[in-house]
């Protein structure tokens, strides 16, 4: 269940907040037999939980509306997030443009801008 993984309440709140609230408790029971431990659990119901706000900005209220285009294009953000923070955490810019930056007068480098 949902209270054994999360105790905080404003989480349980969020995490309940989506189209996904009434398939949380079962779809955890499903994952505890696989032997998820509860980061994994956390990890699983994080991205539930944000893909159930990715859905709600575009306006699908009901799993019966879910497309393959949403979870495909939810993925794709999704990855561009977790890269940019990976990079954030690198320090490293992921997003930024290239500029062309003079290194010396023969040669030139791309450096994030």
């Amino acid at each position: 269940m949902l209270v054994d993984v999360v105790q905080r309440q404003a989480a349980i709140a969020w995490q309940r907040s989506t189209l996904f609230a009434p398939y949380l408790d079962e779809y955890l029971d499903e994952l505890r037999p696989l032997g998820h431990g509860s980061v994994s659990f956390r990890n699983h119901l994080l991205l539930v939980t944000r893909l159930g706000e990715y859905l709600a900005t575009r306006r699908v209220h009901d799993v019966a509306h879910l497309r393959q285009e949403h979870v495909a294009d939810f993925v794709r953000r999704e990855r561009h997030r977790r890269e940019n923070l990976q990079g954030a955490a690198q320090g490293i810019r992921t997003d930024a443009p290239l500029r062309r930056v003079p290194a010396s007068p023969r040669t030139a480098r791309c450096v994030a801008g």
